[in-house]
This record gives structure tokens, sequence and C-alpha cells, in this order.
């Protein structure tokens, strides 16, 4: 299954994306934590590899998180069609959700994570703790400033990107135009917080502008943050083809 069809068929059971969370959801769900169920996995459809990845994300769902199994489970399918070369880079992993989304179960992939913990109440430590638990041979995480991580000229193919860092209008689109030379040819890019306008406006703004050709996969706004299928919005768009701006010396993926 291609990975947009993938997103296209992620459906959920009972409370959906349009829908307010209803009073006393957060309390059942945290009842039932205590026997080792999750209401928001239980809502969760996905249409392929159901049981596999909820089975996998069993490691992981209690992370502190700003982010839904539905996300982790898009994350995790499109770092598991990497192309041997490309990688998944995490900007800003707090305490590591998405970051280990792509990891869990993806051994032969290299995901990179990258977080300056300049927010206050940091969870840096809680962070390397997992990362030393659940890291692969290939995954490496870099302590740094976005800015500053895109100046170096290191940078592998990026076969799949999530950007959470920080959201203003100048810092969402400062987050995609520097890691748009480093795309892979047909490169997914991901951005949750789209419920806010400052962010879904510069991804729009930014597919606008660029040379490049840009599809939106997914564009998915919730009532309220903390929305248990899609939290505080989410968008997925993908690169088509080739990349006209690259900087890479070579392509793995090539249209």
């Amino acid at each position: 299954m291609e990975f947009a069809e993938f997103v296209k068929g992620v459906r959920f059971r009972f409370l959906q994306p349009d829908r307010p969370r209803p009073s006393g959801f957060r309390g059942l769900a945290k009842f039932l934590r205590n026997f080792g169920l999750h209401l928001e996995v239980m809502n969760t459809v996905l249409p392929d590899a159901d049981a596999e990845l909820k089975a996998r994300f069993k490691r992981i769902c209690k992370i502190p998180r700003m982010s839904t199994f539905a996300i982790g489970a898009m994350i995790n399918r499109a770092v598991s069609s990497l192309p041997e070369g490309q990688v998944y880079l995490n900007i800003g992993v707090w305490n590591g959700f998405t970051y280990f989304s792509g990891v869990v179960g993806n051994e032969d992939k290299r995901c990179i994570g990258v977080d300056d913990f300049s927010h206050k109440n940091s969870p840096s430590a809680a962070f390397l703790e997992r990362f030393n638990k659940f890291k692969g041979p290939n995954d490496q995480f870099i302590e740094s400033d976005f800015r500053e991580y895109f100046k170096r000229d290191d940078h592998e193919p990026i076969g799949v990107y999530l950007f959470d860092g920080p959201h203003d209008y100048e810092d969402q689109w400062d987050g995609l135009e520097l890691a748009e030379p480093f795309f892979a040819d047909n490169c997914i890019i991901l951005v949750d917080d789209c419920n806010w306008d400052q962010v879904s406006g510069a991804n729009l703004d930014f597919m606008n502008k660029s040379e490049n050709n840009y599809k939106l996969i997914l564009d998915c706004r919730t009532p309220k943050s903390g929305h248990p299928t899609w939290w505080n919005g989410f968008m997925v768009f993908q690169l088509q083809g080739r990349n006209v701006k690259s900087k890479l010396k070579t392509q793995s993926n090539a249209a």
C-alpha cells in the first residue's frame, strides 16, 4: 500500500476528528491505561498492518506526548518505506514520542533527532535515557538549534521530515525552507500543531511559493488541542518527483 493511500485510509471508530472530545473521555482514558489499554488506540483503525502497529507501539505509548497513535503510526509507516541511504529527520523531539515512532520496528533505517532543549523544563535527561533504550544501530541524536543544524555540511538525503520546532510563522517557514535543499526526491513532510493559523499558513505559503511541486496529502484540524485523533491539527505533504533545489551530491530515490 502506498503511503498516501495509507494516510487517507486511517479511520476512527467512535470519536471523529471534527467532534469535540466528550466530557469524561480523559478520565476514562486514564482509567483504562491502568489495564494497559489506550482509548485513542482503540479508537484508531489503520488500513493496513493495524494489529502489528498497535503491538509495536505498546513500547512507547506511555511516553509523555503531545501527539497521538494515529500520527505515530503514520510516521512509522513512512519511515518503514525509506530507501537505503535516506533518513527520517525529526526537528524538535521533546520527550521523544514522534521520534521513537519512526525508530520502533525500523532497526534497519536511520532516524535523526534534533533539539536544543531550550524551552523551560526541557525533558532532556528523560529523552536521552529513552534514546539509549530504544535507539537502533543507525540512529542519532544531535543537540542543536534547528537553524544551526542546517548550516552543517554533512547532511544525508531526508526521505521523511517532521518539523516540531518553534511554531511562529517565521520559524515554521524557516523549518521548511532550510530543510528543502536536503529533501530527497519524493520526500514526505509532516507538521503538527496545524490548528494554528501561523503554522498551516506557513506550510501552504511554502508549498505555493517553492520552485518544487508539492502535493497536500492530509490537512486535518481538530476542535481543540489534545484531541485523540490528530491532536492539535496535522498536515502531510509530499515533494513530487525531483528536488530542483537539491544541494545533495547524490539522490537515492530519483524520480
